[in-house]
């Protein structure tokens, strides 16, 4: 929570963000993503679109390593609302270095 409030505060000071800690905002790092969404044909010719699951084979031997730390030189605030840049990637907001 320490770091999700000072990280809004920095944002807020740079003007990136301008509401309520209490509105939705949740600093993460991914590590994996999936990138596209499947579509399931049925029998019956009815189509459905999900996206898969990361198959637990893939990332059960890591559950108990030790990743060990790493020291931020810097955040990325980007949007999942806004359309994507040309490289596929988020629209980057702004970049707050330590």
């Amino acid at each position: 929570m320490k770091l999700t409030y000072a990280l809004h505060e920095k944002f807020q000071r740079e003007g990136f963000v301008d509401n309520d800690i209490k509105k939705e905002f949740k600093p993460h790092a991914t590590l994996m993503k999936l990138r596209r969404k499947t579509t399931i044909k049925y029998n019956d010719g009815k189509e459905k679109e999900v996206i898969r699951r990361i198959s637990p084979e893939v990332y059960e031997h890591f559950k108990e390593f030790d990743f060990g730390t790493h020291c931020l030189e810097g955040v990325e605030l980007s949007s999942m609302f806004l359309p994507k840049g040309d490289d596929g990637y988020y629209t980057r907001l702004g970049n707050i270095e330590f």
